[in-house]
C-alpha cells in the first residue's frame, strides 16, 4: 500500500544520500520483502525516537555526493518528536534521516531482528 500524500495525520521527511547507499538501500528493503522505502525509513525513526543513538557529529557521512532522495511519510505525533530530537542535535531532519539510512545499509539492524526472532521457538 502506498502512502497517502495527503494524509494530514502525516508529515513528509526527506534525507539524501549517495546513490550507492539508496541502490543498498533499496537492494536491502526488498529483500526484507518490504515493499515501501517510506515503511521501512519510518520504523528507523520510531526506533531513533526510543534509543536516540543519533549524535549531534553525525556519523559516516563519506565525501559521495548526496542526490539521491529517500522520503518518508510519519505519523505527526512521531514527526514532531523526531523534529525535536534532530534540533536538540543541532542536526537537520533530513540530516538525521541520511543518516537512518546509511546506518541501516551498514548495520542491518532490522534484518538481524527478524532472523533473532524467527531463530527462537514458538511458543
Amino acid at each position: 500500500m502506498q502512502p497517502n500524500h495527503e494524509d494530514i495525520g502525516k508529515i513528509a521527511f526527506h534525507g539524501y544520500v549517495p546513490n550507492e547507499t539508496h541502490d543498498r538501500f533499496e537492494r536491502y528493503r526488498s529483500g526484507l520483502g518490504l515493499t515501501s522505502a517510506s515503511a521501512l525509513v519510518a520504523l528507523l525513526i520510531v526506533r531513533e525516537i526510543e534509543l536516540k543513538r543519533l549524535t549531534s557529529t553525525g556519523w559516516q557521512n563519506g565525501s559521495d555526493p548526496r542526490t539521491s532522495k529517500v522520503t518518508t511519510y510519519v505519523p505527526t505525533p512521531q514527526a514532531v518528536l523526531f523534529k525535536g530530537h534532530a534540533g536538540g542535535l543541532g542536526r537537520s531532519v533530513s540530516d538525521c534521516v541520511a543518516e537512518l539510512v546509511e546506518r541501516e545499509v551498514e548495520e542491518r539492524w532490522l534484518h538481524s531482528a527478524l532472523r533473532q526472532q524467527f531463530k527462537e521457538p514458538v511458543l
